[in-house]
């Protein structure tokens, strides 16, 4: 039996990771603030500009690493969730337009992070140029910093895929697969590697009749070897649920980890190879589920093992996930 048959993609549920809420995820809350920034343009050209930057924070919160916990921006002077208020404050000097973010220590405002973007005088009335140089300060200002804090670690997936050796008077059979996914996460910023082989070989035999008499002859191989490797970008949810004592750990990729299987099929003197394309991806997305100890520190094992049965031949498919996250402190407070 090819070991390709064996090595099957695992069908297993995605969860979805939890909903943001403010209340029980995180308490964070964010102001915007624009300062001297457009004083000579028509109020509705101000507020086109307040709209651009604070579209580009709560893009921001909802998208990237280190920020999941920003509930979401606020206008006024009440923080309806806020323990740790942050301010980002966009505004004019000179020829450059200023982003920089403060974050209170007590009754006080205390400076984090800021960026600097350039923009000659004759754009500085024009409301296109000021936007594009604001929401770019914005950036580059709110990716020098995990609010939420930021984890770090790994998480591991390893599928065997087996059979036991065959070597009975009319086959031969010998096969496995091994696929191996790791996730890593440094301060929030993630990214995946992944690797396969596989490799079979099967002998099949008949009965024939040579001279009056029977006799076994090969009548047949299925020789199939692969592998793939690929490394790419990822994303890491890590939603927490407080009231329900739980955590999900939910990571996804989009670049395939690609290889090559060859293939050589023989019937009796006639032989066909043949060469396609072989994904390592056989965990694309698959969350994790755990028990909540320490927000802090998410770790654990588990093993699923599921039989398989393909040509009368018993093998069995075995996943084990390991998972190991820290969380660092905020950046902010």
């Amino acid at each position: 039996m090819p070991t390709g048959q064996f090595a099957a993609a695992l069908l297993a549920p995605i969860l979805a990771p939890a909903q943001n809420d403010c209340k029980t995820v995180c308490p964070e809350q964010i102001v915007a603030s624009l300062s001297n920034l457009a004083p000579s343009l028509p109020k509705a050209e101000v507020e086109d500009l307040r709209a651009a930057v604070e579209q580009e924070v709560n893009t921001y919160a909802r998208q990237m690493p280190g920020w999941k916990c920003v509930c979401k921006i606020h206008e006024g002077k009440g923080f309806k969730c806020g323990e740790f208020p942050l301010k980002l404050t966009v505004q004019k000097t000179g020829d450059a337009i200023d982003a920089y973010l403060t974050g209170t220590q007590g009754e006080a405002w205390t400076a984090v992070v800021s960026s600097q973007v350039m923009i000659n005088t004759q754009s500085l009335a024009d409301l296109a140029s000021l936007k594009q140089a604001a929401v770019s300060a914005v950036e580059q200002t709110l990716s020098k910093v995990h609010p939420c804090g930021a984890w770090s670690g790994t998480i591991n997936y390893v599928i065997d895929v087996t059979a036991p050796d065959i070597n009975e008077q009319m086959r031969n059979y010998t096969g496995h697969g091994h696929y191996e996914t790791t996730v890593f996460l440094n301060r929030g910023i993630a990214g995946v590697t992944r690797s396969a082989n596989v490799k079979s070989d099967l002998v099949l035999r008949q009965r024939a009749r040579a001279g009056g008499a029977t006799t076994i002859i090969q009548s047949g191989t299925d020789k199939i070897e692969g592998s793939a490797n690929g490394s790419s970008p990822a994303t890491v949810d890590v939603p927490i649920r407080r009231d329900s004592g739980t955590y999900q750990i939910v990571p996804s990729w989009l670049e395939a980890a690609a290889g090559s299987l060859h293939r050589v099929t023989c019937d009796r003197e006639n032989c066909t190879t043949h060469d396609e394309n072989f994904d390592a991806d056989q965990v694309r997305q698959m969350a994790i589920v755990g028990k909540l100890e320490d927000p802090n520190h998410l770790h654990g094992t588990k093993t699923e093992q599921t039989s398989i049965m393909r040509d009368s031949i018993n093998g069995a498919q075995t996943l084990t996930i390991t998972w190991d996250l820290t969380k660092s402190s905020s950046d902010t407070h």
